[in-house]
């Protein structure tokens, strides 16, 4: 058949799949996660349809980079800063308590159990340290809960999407300096580089919404904010900045405008609408679809082994989650009531895939385990997600 022909053909059924699964995954809350990976073995490792190894190299790298800014962007346009400071606290302890434990039980287990060196644990359990707020916002919204226990994990999920891809790339930037000596100078640079896109992305950011008011009656100005995200994530990167925190930051400025403009006094502004965030979920959704797709693609059969280790982790992830549940439960009666289902929530997702496979482009050692051992994590925790939802719904 004609690769053209091929192409078209897969990324169509992936695409609509990945529309009937979402579909699923609204009514009946069986994840598409699962079927997307299921239908990048089939096409990849199974029956050898599409060889990943044309992804390889630079298309590599920008796909990656356009996931990253994609699921940042969106973070930042849906997270509501009045809702943050109100009600962030506990569910940002939670986020904090739960990526510690998965970084300090997991680089446990890979050092005394799998003989890895120390940082490449730690490295590991920040790639899978965090539940993902495309997986766990769904599932949690359609549990009969109070609405206190659905913003907990709704921030709580957004928090750790955030804080996974940031703690991944500083330990990966570290890992990759490998002379210790040089951490401290590794540490002042990337510092210095998310301060840089953060003050980068409020500063376009609010020049942005003033842009809005005058072009707000085009009906391309959804695309025309993708090409300024796009087009200043790689000016950041180039003034030595973090393209990643610019995206954040430009995102959180454009879906929380009227409250910004109000702190900085500023006059006759145009936040994101309903349109340009639905825009970008679709934006996201695309992208999604075919990051976990590429994913499965990459999963190798041979390596029975990681497949079990991902398993155990999967639930040694839980442990330390339990552990960060009572700890948030002290004195508090409802999280306590709800701490079976707040523990359960569990889910990884496209965050720990997305910094996965940077670590698996960089070659460092242990770098091409990194896919296996993470869509494994994913597959369970995802799995155990479901089922403790079910329970609840």
């Amino acid at each position: 058949m004609d690769p053209t022909i091929l192409s078209f053909s897969v990324a169509g059924v992936v695409l609509a799949l990945g529309f009937i699964g979402d579909y699923f995954f609204r009514k009946y809350r069986i994840p598409d996660v699962l079927i997307l990976i299921f239908i990048g073995l089939l096409i990849g490792p199974i029956f050898h349809i599409v060889n990943p190894s044309i992804f390889s190299g630079a298309l590599s790298q920008i796909f990656i980079a356009l996931a990253l800014v994609m699921i940042l962007f969106n973070c930042g346009l849906n997270l509501n800063l009045n809702r943050v400071f109100e009600e962030s606290p506990r569910a940002f302890t939670l986020a904090s308590l739960g990526v510690f434990f998965s970084i300090l039980f997991t680089s446990i287990f890979m050092k005394y159990v799998m003989g890895w060196k120390w940082i490449y644990g730690i490295l590991f359990g920040t790639v899978i340290g965090g539940s993902s707020s495309s997986i766990i916002i769904p599932l949690i919204s359609r549990t009969k809960t109070p609405s206190k226990i659905k913003t907990l994990l709704s921030l709580e999920s957004a928090f750790t999407d955030v804080l996974i891809i940031i703690l991944g790339i500083t330990f990966l930037r570290l890992v990759i300096s490998k002379d210790v000596s040089a951490i401290y100078e590794a540490s002042k640079e990337i510092t210095a580089a998310f301060s840089i896109g953060a003050v980068f992305g409020l500063l376009i950011g609010l020049l942005w919404i003033k842009v809005l008011k005058y072009i707000s009656w085009d009906q391309y100005q959804d695309i025309f904010t993708i090409a300024i995200l796009l087009l200043f994530y790689a000016i950041s990167e180039l003034l030595g900045g973090s393209g990643a925190m610019f995206a954040l930051f430009f995102g959180l400025v454009l879906g929380n405008g009227i409250s910004i403009a109000r702190f900085f006094r500023m006059k006759d502004i145009v936040p994101a609408s309903s349109i340009m965030k639905r825009f970008q979920s679709e934006i996201t959704f695309f992208v999604r679809t075919f990051f976990f797709v590429y994913m499965g693609m990459l999963f190798s059969f041979m390596e029975y082994n990681l497949i079990i280790v991902g398993t155990i982790i999967s639930f040694i992830l839980l442990f330390g989650r339990w552990i960060s549940v009572k700890i948030i439960s002290f004195r508090d009666k409802l999280i306590k009531k709800y701490s079976g289902l707040i523990t359960g929530m569990l889910s990884r997702g496209l965050a720990a895939a997305v910094v996965a496979q940077m670590v698996f482009s960089s070659g460092i050692k242990y770098s091409t385990s990194f896919p296996d051992l993470t869509l494994t994590v994913i597959m369970i925790t995802v799995i155990i997600s479901a089922i403790i939802s079910s329970i609840h719904g």
